[in-house]
């Protein structure tokens, strides 16, 4: 199993419309076989925030995730909404519940 945490803050005024693009792709992301979870958060203390954790059946199931052309479409509109780069960081999942 493969986790994947990203992190992306939206421009000010642009958080509605970053959140409609990234709920887009959270619908998109549940037909892909590989993907087991794409859970999209927001921040308690800062609604411009937002947090998606990943998990992903193998590395394989992951980059089919990131060559879909809805994900490639969407993340570009996202990058044009946010404030900064995205943070990305991925993870061999160890143990989970």
């Amino acid at each position: 199993m493969i986790g994947l945490c990203a992190t992306l803050k939206a421009r000010p005024g642009k958080e509605k419309e970053l959140e409609a693009v990234l709920l887009v792709m959270v619908n998109n992301a549940k037909q892909e076989k590989g993907t087991v979870q794409y859970i999209l958060h927001t921040a308690d203390d800062d609604p411009s925030t937002y947090f998606f954790y990943e998990q992903y059946v193998d590395e394989a199931a992951l980059n089919h995730h990131a060559s879909t052309d809805y994900f490639k479409e969407r993340f570009s509109q996202a990058e044009a909404l946010l404030r900064e780069a995205v943070g990305i960081a991925t993870y061999k999942i160890l143990a989970a519940k």
